[in-house]
């Protein structure tokens, strides 16, 4: 049984990404552009789309069973175990990658000493505009059928990232449970991603969602204590709203 607790609030085009992550039962689908690809707004007709019928390589150096690969008809998925003993999830739908295209996909852990810092605190409003690193910290890298890493990866279709929690990941964020988010650096900053956070009773663990069309560095992010409000006790928190 799986609950959900502590989500933000989904808007139109959330909604919409999310209907397309229960896929091909449906022949045609169509959606709005998402923060991570505002240009693209497109149509997906199955019949229309060819696997890849050519040879995969691997990519060299990278572990077997971190790396997968995504077909352009049926999409795929990816479970990883990372080095903190967590657990990242990757979703791809079908009709993500382009036609006859032979596409794969890696997950890693990295070190966030070696990322770019997270943005400075805000000195004012309800939300610190921050977090803390929490307990994982990933590369998700798509590379060609011939194992070549790509500098840059979109999707036709988002695909959904999870990555599970620790209790010591909601004990550190502020507001707990509704303190935990997915953040993604562009490549030029860190980007909050609008995240669901449920849990599991059966496996006793908090999971934490998101959906991206684009990749890179992604990080469980703890929210951090907002300012103060001018004139109330610098030693008093402000309430978490869940809606960033």
């Amino acid at each position: 049984m799986i609950t959900s607790v502590g989500t933000e609030t989904p808007t139109g085009r959330e909604m919409i990404e999310t209907a397309q992550l229960y896929p091909r039962s449906c022949r045609n689908w169509s959606r709005n552009s998402s923060d991570d690809n505002p240009t693209s707004s497109l149509t997906f007709d199955e019949s229309t789309v060819n696997d890849f019928t050519g040879t995969i390589n691997k990519p060299d150096g990278v572990d077997t069973d971190s790396v997968k690969t995504i077909t352009p008809k049926n999409g795929g998925t990816l479970s990883v175990n990372t080095s903190s003993g967590t657990k990242i999830d990757l979703s791809v739908p079908g009709g993500a990658v382009g036609s006859g295209e032979g596409a794969q996909v890696s997950i890693k852990s990295v070190d966030p000493n070696n990322l770019p810092k997270p943005p400075a605190k805000a000195t004012q409003g309800s939300s610190s505009g921050t977090f803390k690193f929490g307990s994982s910290v990933v590369q998700i890298t798509w590379y060609d059928q011939n194992g070549n890493a790509a500098d840059t990866k979109t999707l036709n279709r988002s695909a959904k990232v999870c990555m599970t929690a620790t209790q010591a990941d909601v004990e550190n964020a502020y507001g707990g449970v509704n303190g935990l988010g997915i953040w993604r650096h562009n490549g030029t900053e860190w980007v909050k991603l609008n995240s669901t956070v449920t849990f599991d009773n059966d496996a006793g663990t908090w999971k934490v969602c998101a959906n991206s069309s684009q990749f890179s560095p992604f990080a469980l992010g703890l929210e951090v204590e907002p300012p103060a409000e001018e004139g109330a006790d610098a030693g008093a928190g402000l309430p978490a709203t869940g809606d960033y």
